[in-house]
């Protein structure tokens, strides 16, 4: 959740209640972080994997029923 203020200690507690995920071969990171404008213009990250190496290990599953983009030729 990215806030333009410093979050209230009821969105901290709300934050840490969604728990933390654990992706397979990363560290658990909280389902729920919160980062302020600031915080991102000061050169904040939120703590997530990759999303290259996410992306590269799912599966595209093709599906017979999908609509094409453009016609084939």
């Amino acid at each position: 959740m990215i806030t333009r203020h410093e979050p209230t200690k009821p969105m901290i507690q709300e934050a840490k209640s969604a728990g933390q995920f654990k992706p397979e071969n990363y560290p658990a990171f909280d389902r729920l972080q919160i980062v302020t404008v600031q915080e991102i213009l000061d050169g904040a990250t939120m703590n997530l994997p990759l999303m290259e190496e996410v992306t590269k290990r799912a599966q595209r599953k093709a599906s017979e029923t999908q609509m094409k983009m453009y016609a084939e030729e």
